[in-house]
């Protein structure tokens, strides 16, 4: 069995090139066979390198998959000068996501974090979507603004957005998405921005 580098394992110097083809062939593996079928020996025996060269980079499956995943999301917070403007860039950057095949593997993801320690906190490290903090400080500028009064509850935010994207994206599906999302920043985001319910 190979032995994993310890914590605070350093990376591995593959070049742009190779590291990119890696990743393009994790990401196809995940497309088809999904978190549990996804492994590292098979990534390596597709991508023709050794696993000693994948665990160098990557501790473990969860920081790989974490990493597709980062690669196709601004993990940056949106900054257009206004709230409505961030808002509006965050849901298109989401529906963007769940239009590609990332979005069923964000799904299958957010599934299997649930048992999986290891893919969690490589998910909260990566902080994506554009993460806690991203969202608070796209708050924090609105409030400098004078756009907002107070921060709303962001922790049932996070919780809901991606939520509700993710069911009308995958359940529900409509057909006019651009408009669902027009109607969920204007009745929706907008009016949550405006409420007081601390956390």
């Amino acid at each position: 069995m190979l032995a994993k580098p310890p914590a605070g394992d350093f990376k591995s110097r593959l070049k742009p090139d190779r590291l990119d083809e890696i990743i393009l062939i994790a990401r196809a593996l995940l497309v088809e066979r999904g978190f549990d079928g996804f492994t590292l020996d098979e990534v390596a025996l597709r991508a023709r390198c050794s696993k000693t060269t994948l665990y160098r980079r990557w501790s473990n499956k969860s920081n790989l998959i974490v990493d597709v995943i980062g690669r196709q999301i601004p993990t940056t917070e949106p900054n257009t000068g206004s709230l409505r403007g961030d808002l509006e860039e965050l849901l298109s950057r989401i529906a963007s996501v769940m239009d590609d095949d990332v979005g069923a593997i964000f799904l299958a993801v957010a599934l299997a974090m649930q048992n999986d320690k290891d893919l969690k906190r490589a998910w909260d490290k990566q902080g994506l979507l554009p993460g806690k903090q991203g969202m608070e400080r796209i708050v924090d500028r609105a409030i400098a603004r004078g756009e907002i009064k107070a921060r709303p509850n962001l922790k049932l935010l996070h919780c809901f957005l991606p939520g509700t994207v993710f069911w009308a994206w995958f359940v529900e599906r409509p057909s006019d998405r651009k408009g669902f999302r027009h109607h969920l920043l204007h009745n929706v985001l907008m009016p949550f921005m405006h409420s007081h319910d601390s956390e």
